[in-house]
């Protein structure tokens, strides 16, 4: 605080002389007025002490707070209390540069252009400033040669390993260390390919398509491509699905490192004592349909039961009137293409079954019924056969009440336009549904 002292008589002290103007030999240089400043505060007593009177100290009366009044603002001065025995310039940072012991101006700062090209290039106007500094000081703006090992790659080698990542994404990196012949690390491979974009995922599932079964698809979706929600509204989609006690699809388990073989984080699995029990179902557009049990493996003599005793009079009850007629949609499997089975489709004309080409689940809403159905899947709720089935009834009814407030299934069979013009994107190939 005596420092402070000093320092900022040193500046009154300066002002002074130059309001004066006395000249520099008549003037005290720094270190003499310090020494005789401090010597005048010993002499008269006047030494600034530090922090706050102790508390044990008696004072008699207190000294009255004054009401602080607003100081005068003065311009900020760039203060040298070196050895320089000068009193410092008032400047302008706008026009003056700087870099330090400078006090030029300078064209670029004087005629400040830094915010028209902050403004052009929508960055901050200090981001300029560093730039200039940068390019007034070396010179340039390149980068300067940093610290660790080189590259071990060129910009060749690297577009030679994303490329063969994009003409063989199925492969690893090891595979394709051999193809590339680039001799390099394994994780030096992984690098290169993450900074491209490309990151190793796991690869969706879908049945395999021949050329043949690319054609039917495409032929079946331009067909019906112009039928709108009117036409898909009145269809019924139908199939069947099989459920077992054990969990549906991979599962995901959420544990510590160095923890992947307790107990508790291992899934076991069983090579016998599985139940499983197939249910068939329809859907349409106002919400699931019936749901039945097939009690054995299922044949074209139960499937035409199925189609007599539940799915006509289901749907005449719930959606289709008579004599209006059901058009009905199911996948291409042998038992559902047997003979009788189309002899019967035949004989009731009312009842018209839309050709669905082969291997296409992506095409069949009721398909993502399904998953819904797994996704609420819970093994422990199937340890019996009447369990199972029961729970499988219960989650499918669940649905059917949801029918008014959250209807899937006509979101479902609103998709099927864009699914028919993703086929036809695709060339008759795989889809995103």
């Amino acid at each position: 605080m005596i420092d402070m002292a000093i320092n900022q008589a040193w500046l009154l002290y300066q002002r002074d002389y130059e309001t004066k103007r006395i000249p520099q030999e008549k003037r005290h240089p720094l270190l003499s007025f310090r020494m005789a400043v401090s010597e005048s505060l010993i002499r008269t007593g006047k030494i600034v002490k530090r922090g706050r009177p102790s508390s044990n100290e008696k004072t008699a009366d207190p000294p009255k707070k004054r009401r602080q009044q607003m100081s005068q603002v003065r311009p900020l001065m760039d203060v040298r209390l070196d050895k320089v025995g000068h009193f410092p310039e008032v400047k302008n940072p706008r026009l003056y540069c700087k870099r330090l012991g400078c006090k030029g101006r300078t064209n670029i700062r004087a005629n400040n252009p830094a915010r028209e090209i902050a403004g052009r290039l929508n960055i901050q106007i200090r981001s300029v400033y560093r730039w200039i500094t940068l390019n007034e000081r070396r010179g340039n703006i390149e980068n300067i040669p940093r610290c660790g090992a080189p590259r071990r790659t060129s910009r060749e080698d690297d577009d030679i390993i994303v490329a063969t990542a994009r003409r063989q994404p199925l492969s690893n990196a090891v595979a394709m260390r051999q193809m590339t012949g680039i001799q390099v690390g394994i994780q030096t491979y992984r690098k290169r390919l993450h900074k491209a974009g490309i990151h190793h995922l796991r690869p969706a599932t879908k049945v395999m398509l021949t050329e043949k079964h690319k054609e039917e698809r495409l032929g079946f979706a331009l067909q019906y491509y112009p039928m709108d929600f009117s036409f898909w509204s009145s269809v019924i989609f139908c199939d069947e699905k099989t459920f077992s006690s054990d969990g549906h699809g991979e599962l995901h388990c959420w544990r510590p490192n160095n923890t992947r073989f307790e107990a508790k984080n291992i899934q076991p699995t069983r090579s016998s004592g599985r139940i499983t029990a197939g249910l068939w179902g329809w859907m349409a557009a106002c919400g699931p349909g019936e749901l039945v049990v097939i009690d054995e493996r299922l044949n074209s003599l139960q499937y035409i039961e199925i189609l007599e005793q539940i799915m006509i009079p289901s749907v005449r009850a719930l959606l289709i009137p008579e004599p209006n007629p059901i058009y009905i949609a199911m996948d291409d499997s042998t038992v559902h293409n047997a003979a009788i089975v189309t002899d019967w489709f035949q004989r009731h004309s009312e009842v018209i079954r839309i050709q669905w080409p082969a291997r296409s689940p992506d095409l069949m809403p009721i398909e993502n019924l399904w998953s819904q159905m797994v996704k609420k899947w819970d093994s422990n709720s199937a340890k019996t056969k009447v369990n199972l089935v029961a729970h499988a009834m219960n989650i499918w009814e669940a649905m059917r009440l949801k029918r008014g407030v959250e209807n899937i299934c006509e979101t479902l069979v609103r998709s099927m336009s864009r699914r028919l013009n993703s086929v036809i994107e695709c060339n008759g190939s795989y889809t995103k549904y």
